[in-house]
C-alpha cells in the first residue's frame, strides 16, 4: 500500500529521534502574550487613487494620505534588551481592499496580523504596515498599465524607506518608544508587499530603471523620472505638474536600509537591480510555483481580472534567491540550510530543510518561456527550490496562506457596494476558492504559516545575530545624553565634534542622505574631533557618533 508522509508527519518523525530540544527560547519559542497593536502614523504623502478621488470632486478624498502602521509588541519581555523588528506589508495588488475586485489589500488581512503575532509572540516587534496604492489595471492601453503598476511599486519602494527612517527618528529623537534595535529590521513583504520589500532592497538609483528598455513608453519617454516621481529613496521633492505635488520627502536624515527582506508571491521588476552591494539584505523567500499573478522564476506580470499583460519578464521569488545566494548576501545563513539542524529550531524547521534539499534537485523549463531581451542571464530551466526559500507545491495557484471570514468578508462587501461600489461578492469570494484551496479555511492556512515560520525563524536567528542583541554599548542615545556639539553648522571646510569631557568619542561616521557612508574615523578617544571636509560635495550629511554609552547621531551641513 503507497503511503504519503506529509510534511508534518515527518517533523513528527525527526522529532522521535532528535533528542530534547531546548525551550522557552526568545525569537525561537511562542513564549510572550501579545499587547492590543497600537496604531501610528509613519509617513505623510500623495496617493494617487486619493488623488483620483479628489479629482471626482469626492469630498473624503486624502490626496496627502497618512500611511499608518499597527505596533504589536510582546509584553514582560527582558526590557534590558533592545527588540528586533519585523514589519509585514500586505497584498492587494496596489488598489484598496475590494475596488482591488479582491478579498485582501490591508493591514488587518489575516495572513499579515497572524505573521505580526507569530514573531510578537517570540520577542520581535512586530508591525503590520500601509503602502500607498493606485493604477489603472483597466486601461486597454499597455504602455498606460505598465507604466502606473511600475510607478505604484516605485512609491511603494519609497513608503518602505521612509518606514525604515522613521523607525530610526522614533530611536533618535523620541526616546525608542516601541524599545528596538534599528540595526536588525526585517522588511516581509505578501503578494504586492513582496513588490514593496524588493523593491526598497535592491532599487536604489533611478538610472537602474533608466537603462531598463521595458520601462520606456512607446515614445521611448520612461515611466519613471526625477522631476514626477523622485528618487527611490523618495527624499526629493516631485511634481505631477505645476500644481500637483506627487512625493513629499519625509523623515531625511536617517538612513533606510534594512538587515533582512522576504519576499512571499511577489517579484522584482530586474533581476539587475541586484549588485551584492554591503548594504543589501539578507533575502528569503516562499511563493507557489504555479501562481498565476506573479511568475516564480522569470514571467510575465498580469492583471488579475482581465489577464492583460503588465509587465513582461520580471523575476519571482526563484530568481531572486537564485541570486541572492550567488552575489553571497546570504552567506550568513549558510549554518542554518543543512538537514541536519540544531533541535532548538524545532522538527519542522528541520523537515522543512529535509524536504527543500530534495526541491533543490528538480529542474523545471518554462514553456512557453517568456520573451527577455533585457535579461542577459534569462534561461527557461530552473530548479524548484534554493537555500533560503521555500516553494509551496500543490498549494493552489495563489497564496495558501491567505484566508477570509467567509461571512465577514460578504458583510464587508455588502457595506462598499452600500458605499457606491459594485463588487459581487460570489465571483470575489468563488475566485479566490479557486486559486487558493485555503481560502476560508484558517487551519490549512495557518499551517502554511507554520512552514513560513520553520524557515523563518532560524534564518533570523542566525543571520539577525539574536543571540548577542544590544543591550548597551550598541543603544541609540540622545544628544542631550552626551552634550553633543557640533560647530560651525553649516560650514564651508569642515565642522567640529564635540561631546562632554566624561565621554569619549570612540568612532565617527559620516554618511549622506542616500544612507552612504562617505567617510569614517575610528580608534578617536576623545572627547572633541574636528573632521575635515575633503573632497565632499556640498550638502546635508548625517554624523553618527559611537561612544562607550550607546550611539548618536546630527546633521550637518556643508555649503
Amino acid at each position: 500500500m503507497h503511503k504519503t508522509i506529509t510534511l508534518f508527519t515527518a517533523a513528527l518523525l525527526i522529532a522521535a529521534t532528535a533528542g530534547l530540544r531546548a525551550q522557552d527560547m526568545p525569537f525561537i519559542d511562542a513564549i510572550y502574550s501579545v499587547g492590543d497593536p497600537t496604531m501610528d502614523t509613519y509617513s505623510q504623502n500623495i496617493d494617487v487613487f486619493e488623488l483620483l478621488r479628489a479629482g471626482a470632486s469626492d469630498p473624503n478624498a486624502t490626496p496627502n494620505r497618512s500611511l499608518q502602521m499597527d505596533v504589536y509588541q510582546p509584553m514582560d519581555d527582558d526590557e534590558s534588551i533592545l527588540r528586533p523588528v519585523v514589519v509585514v506589508f500586505p497584498t492587494g495588488n496596489f488598489l484598496p481592499r475590494y475596488v482591488n475586485r479582491g478579498l485582501y489589500g490591508t493591514r488587518k488581512d489575516s495572513a499579515v496580523v497572524e505573521i505580526v503575532n507569530r514573531v510578537a509572540e517570540r520577542g520581535y516587534v512586530g508591525i503590520a504596515a500601509d503602502y500607498r496604492v493606485g493604477w489603472n489595471p483597466a486601461s486597454p492601453v499597455q504602455d498606460v498599465r505598465t507604466g502606473s503598476l511600475l510607478q505604484a511599486a516605485y512609491r511603494g519602494g519609497q513608503d518602505a524607506h521612509a518606514l525604515a527612517r522613521y523607525l530610526r527618528k522614533t530611536v533618535a529623537e523620541e526616546g525608542n518608544p516601541y524599545r528596538i534595535d534599528t540595526s536588525r529590521i526585517v522588511f516581509w513583504g505578501l503578494g504586492t508587499g513582496g513588490y514593496v520589500s524588493m523593491t526598497h532592497a535592491f532599487l536604489d538609483r533611478i538610472e537602474e530603471v533608466e537603462a531598463d528598455g521595458r520601462f520606456y513608453d512607446e515614445n521611448d519617454v520612461p515611466y519613471v523620472s526625477l522631476g514626477v516621481n523622485s528618487d527611490p529613496q523618495g527624499l526629493m521633492p516631485a511634481q505631477f505638474d505645476a500644481d500637483t505635488p506627487s512625493n513629499i520627502p519625509n523623515h531625511v536624515g536617517y538612513n533606510s536600509t534594512v538587515a533582512m527582506s522576504i519576499n512571499s508571491n511577489g517579484a522584482l521588476g530586474d533581476i539587475d537591480w541586484m549588485e551584492g552591494k554591503d548594504d543589501e539584505p539578507m533575502v528569503l523567500g516562499f511563493h507557489s510555483p504555479a501562481d498565476i499573478f506573479a511568475p516564480f522564476s522569470y514571467g510575465d506580470v498580469i492583471v488579475p481580472t482581465t489577464r492583460d499583460l503588465v509587465v513582461g519578464c520580471v523575476a519571482g521569488t526563484e530568481q531572486i534567491i537564485e541570486k541572492a545566494n550567488t552575489l553571497g548576501l546570504n552567506d550568513a545563513l549558510a549554518a542554518v540550510n543543512g538537514t541536519s539542524l540544531d533541535a532548538m529550531y524545532g522538527p519542522l524547521a528541520q523537515a522543512v530543510n529535509v524536504r527543500n534539499e530534495a526541491y533543490k534537485s528538480q529542474t523545471r523549463t518554462l514553456d512557453p518561456a517568456p520573451a527577455c531581451p533585457e535579461q542577459t542571464a534569462f534561461e527557461p530551466t530552473y530548479e524548484l527550490s534554493h537555500d533560503n526559500m521555500y516553494p509551496f507545491l500543490s498549494q493552489g495557484f495563489g497564496a495558501p496562506y491567505n484566508w477570509v471570514n467567509e461571512e465577514a468578508a460578504r458583510a464587508e462587501i455588502a457595506q462598499f457596494n452600500a458605499a457606491g461600489g459594485d463588487l459581487n461578492a460570489d465571483v470575489a469570494i468563488g475566485g479566490e476558492k479557486q486559486v487558493n484551496p485555503n481560502a476560508v479555511d484558517p487551519a490549512a492556512a495557518r499551517r502554511v504559516i507554520d512552514t513560513m515560520m520553520a524557515v523563518f525563524i532560524p534564518r533570523a536567528y542566525v543571520g539577525l545575530d539574536l543571540g548577542n542583541l544590544s543591550t548597551g554599548t550598541e543603544d541609540v542615545i540622545t544628544n542631550a545624553a552626551v552634550g553633543l556639539d557640533v560647530f560651525p553648522n553649516p560650514s564651508a571646510e569642515g565642522f567640529t565634534v564635540r561631546v562632554a569631557e566624561t565621554q569619549l568619542i570612540r568612532q565617527i561616521d559620516l554618511f549622506d542622505l542616500h544612507g552612504r557612508r562617505v567617510a569614517q574615523y575610528t580608534d578617536i578617544d576623545q572627547s572633541t574631533y574636528r573632521v575635515n571636509r575633503g573632497n565632499l560635495p556640498r550638502g546635508e550629511y548625517i554624523v553618527q557618533l559611537r561612544l562607550d554609552a550607546g550611539t548618536t547621531a546630527h546633521v550637518v551641513y556643508l555649503r
